[in-house]
């Protein structure tokens, strides 16, 4: 298992999704949450599972947690989720 790192950016998206979803609705929020928590934690077990984005600045692997895509970066170090983006944006010029 590697370790799995969180960068500033991707700790406020966590943030800004839950206060929103939890807006309307918290037990949905707190499933959301539990939902990319365990697919973040899946990738310490399996790094690779995401596909590369080459459309994106940097060529990040991503995964889906839909609607939401969390995308990071394997290194020697572990897994670094750069972001968590809402997939239905135009990602490309979000990135």
């Amino acid at each position: 298992m590697v370790k799995i790192y969180r960068s500033s950016a991707s700790k406020r998206d966590i943030a800004d999704i839950v206060a929103f979803v939890a807006k309307e609705n918290r037990g949905a929020a707190r499933d959301l949450l539990t939902r990319l928590d365990r697919a973040v934690r899946a990738l310490g077990d399996t790094p690779q599972m995401g596909p590369v984005h080459p459309e994106l600045r940097g060529s990040p692997r991503g995964i889906v947690v839909h609607p939401y895509v969390v995308l990071y970066h394997e290194d020697s170090r572990g897994v670094r989720i750069m972001r968590i983006l809402d997939g239905r944006r135009d990602l490309p010029n979000t990135f």
